[in-house]
């Protein structure tokens, strides 16, 4: 996947975090291939997925938004040298070329 696409995804992702206090796929997937001129991209997969009941349409409404709310807030007052990522993006410790 190519840098832009990844800082999309990663953009898509943390908003959907940050409205429903935890992740969307539904609306995340829907999204990123809006936005990436491939609406039809997962179609097929999505189908099977809704069949099978395991993609559900509805945002999730047991996310702990006040908790991600918070955590939004802070970050965005941290100096960017405080925060957890190091220069490749990905959080330290997490096995993906970050510091421990």
């Amino acid at each position: 996947m190519p840098e832009k696409e990844v800082a999309l995804f990663s953009k898509l992702f943390l908003d959907t975090v940050k409205r429903y206090g935890r992740a969307h796929e539904v609306e995340l997937c829907g999204l990123y291939n809006m936005i990436s001129l491939n609406p039809f991209k997962d179609l097929g997969l999505a189908a099977k997925l809704g069949l099978k009941g395991k993609l559900n349409p509805i945002p999730p409404l047991h996310g702990n938004r006040k908790l991600a709310k918070r955590i939004f807030e802070k970050a965005k007052t941290m100096p960017p040298k405080k925060r957890a990522h190091d220069r490749t993006g990905h959080a330290k410790g997490s096995g993906f070329g970050g510091g421990a």
